[in-house]
């Protein structure tokens, strides 16, 4: 008796619960839906709990010595309450960008995706002023995917830079951000007057 979808009920290649990559997305999709994006996973040997996105339990499984790749649990409220403890006790919002970043950003599945979408609201909801600091490189598509993240965001400065210290780029941007931060000051004592 030939494997059936576990989405459509279609026959499914030897070793799989789906018949195609589209039904694999829906089935990734209703587990997350009722699991949650991640799971909380407890290393037996050291109490140690990990977080592991459930897409990967579904398409790599788990082995006990993959754990140590995962970030440590934290609760989603503590997280939550130790970044808004950051944005309050700084003055900005500073976003340093390269590809990686935007990577991050596009790929839920990337271990610091959760940490950099939970920041930027984090710095929303503080109505921070948030500067913007790209490498000189970065794709028009990057661009576009981290301004996209940033919507409502409070931006007040977009620097570029190749990122080489001692570069003549890297000594402009940091006379162009000093002259943001003082800025920035200014704006804030007359916001307290």
């Amino acid at each position: 008796m030939k494997r059936r979808c576990v989405v459509c009920g279609s026959p499914c290649p030897p070793g799989r619960m789906t018949c195609s990559e589209d039904c694999h997305e829906k089935f990734v999709h209703e587990v997350e839906e009722e699991f949650g994006k991640y799971k909380k996973v407890v290393d037996m040997a050291t109490g140690k709990a990990y977080r592991v996105p459930t897409r990967e339990i579904i398409e790599r499984g788990l082995k006990h010595s993959d754990l140590e790749r995962y970030p440590e649990w934290r609760d989603e409220q503590e997280f939550i309450d130790r970044v808004l403890q950051v944005l309050r006790s700084s003055a900005i919002y500073l976003v340093v960008v390269n590809s990686g970043y935007a990577r991050t950003l596009r790929d839920p599945r990337d271990s610091e995706h959760h940490m950099l979408v939970e920041q930027t609201i984090a710095a929303k909801e503080a109505n921070k002023p948030t500067i913007v600091i790209l490498k000189t490189d970065t794709n028009k598509a990057d661009r576009e995917t981290i301004f996209e993240a940033l919507e409502g965001c409070d931006i007040v400065g977009v620097l570029e830079c190749d990122f080489e210290l001692g570069s003549e780029s890297s000594q402009r941007l940091m006379s162009q951000l000093k002259g943001l931060l003082e800025k920035i000051g200014t704006r804030s004592g007359k916001e307290k007057e």
